[in-house]
């Protein structure tokens, strides 16, 4: 269990700089490796999703995260539209 004191280090921990960091690292492991070492991390985390909930991911899951590929879409398309008229 977590003592008041580990909460409060994790909660004080410098964000930034990790999320810095992981960024670095995934770019230097794209660099190396190219699109499919971020394609198998993403099934490393499929896969440990499923064990940890094998019901995952539900239908309300999955029409969430369609519902959020078709805004993105949506913004790619807007982005697009605005860089073609410049």
């Amino acid at each position: 269990m977590s003592s008041e004191s580990d909460l409060r280090e994790y909660a004080g921990r410098d964000w930034q700089r990790i999320e810095s960091q992981d960024r670095a690292y995934w770019v230097e492991r794209y660099r190396q490796f190219g699109g499919l070492e971020t394609l198998r991390a993403a099934q490393a985390l499929w896969q440990h999703m499923k064990t940890v909930r094998p019901e995952w991911p539900t239908e309300e899951d999955r029409a969430e995260d369609l519902a959020h590929h078709i805004h993105f879409k949506a913004l790619l398309d807007r982005a697009s539209r605005a860089l073609s008229d410049i």
